[in-house]
């Protein structure tokens, strides 16, 4: 119940508010289609139905701030089959850059096997396997006369001169040397002023074969102190008999990197390396590498 003033009796009365009351106004849907959103009135409450998503393909977001209710389409939620397409049949038989395009498409193809190959399909690709005494030997005329298909894989006769190499039952034994290809003698000394103390003169692997030196590369530990001295080769590692110079090996910032060296070294000589002067004790490892080829 709730107090209100009469005009026309000038006084005030209790007027009924309960369910079913309210005031003389309502609410309703306009239009000739579509779903209206009022539903009823209770008392003085205008009740409303409230927009919902029937499914994940629409978003309703309530935008405050613009007084909207904003409908619209999630375009990554729509997935439409040819099924769904009523006519897609005919649309897609219908469209002029189908037809234009009809001689690109593929057609069932079918792959028979001969006497001579084996067929099989994997996926997209077609291998094929050539069936042992199947092709005859003159089909392999200026390809190759020494092939043996009578008798399924065999092996092809190899002749080798010199003495380098031989072969066995199964296999090709090499005694000699391979040229035309880099090899690398390497060293490392650790602080080389200790090794300085003890000689000057350090060796390194004895030449077995004669070799061409084509690349010297030295690196110490820092790019503050330098080494200088020189690489050779002598008779011996005594009297360092006809001691011939290869290269030096001074570094600049510690490092050196000499290339396109062309120094031949004979066989049976000793590579030794010939120290100019004390290195410092802050050099704690020196790296040294030879490149060569045998000559």
């Amino acid at each position: 119940m709730v107090v209100k003033y009469d005009k026309f009796l000038d006084a005030l009365r209790e007027k009924d508010v309960s369910a079913g009351g309210g005031e003389a106004n309502t609410a309703s849907n306009v239009g000739t289609a579509g779903v209206g959103v009022y539903k009823t009135k209770v008392g003085v409450d205008l009740r409303f139905k409230k927009v919902n998503a029937g499914s994940n393909k629409i978003t309703i977001t309530d935008d405050v701030a613009n007084d909207e209710v904003d409908i619209d389409v999630a375009q990554v939620n729509l997935s439409i089959t040819a099924s769904q397409v009523s006519d897609f049949d005919v649309e897609v038989s219908n469209n002029a850059d189908v037809a234009a395009n009809t001689g690109a498409r593929h057609v069932a193809a079918t792959i028979a096997d001969s006497s001579s190959i084996n067929f099989s399909i994997a996926a997209q690709e077609i291998s094929g396997v050539v069936i042992p005494g199947g092709v005859s030997h003159n089909s392999l005329s200026g390809v190759h006369q020494d092939v043996n298909t009578t008798a399924g894989p065999s092996f092809v006769a190899l002749t080798l001169s010199g003495g380098d190499l031989s072969i066995g039952a199964n296999d090709i034994n090499m005694t000699g040397i391979i040229r035309g290809c880099n090899k690398v003698l390497s060293a490392s000394l650790l602080s080389p002023a200790l090794v300085y103390a003890v000689d000057t003169q350090v060796p390194l692997p004895f030449v077995i074969n004669a070799m061409k030196v084509t690349r010297i590369k030295v690196q110490l530990n820092t790019a503050a102190q330098e080494v200088a001295g020189d690489l050779k080769y002598a008779d011996d590692l005594t009297a360092f008999t006809n001691a011939t110079l290869v290269r030096a090996f001074d570094t600049t910032s510690g490092a050196l990197d000499a290339t396109g060296l062309s120094v031949s070294v004979p066989a049976g000589k000793h590579l030794y390396l010939d120290f100019d002067s004390l290195p410092n004790a802050a050099i704690t490892f020196m790296s040294l590498s030879v490149v060569y080829d045998y000559d």
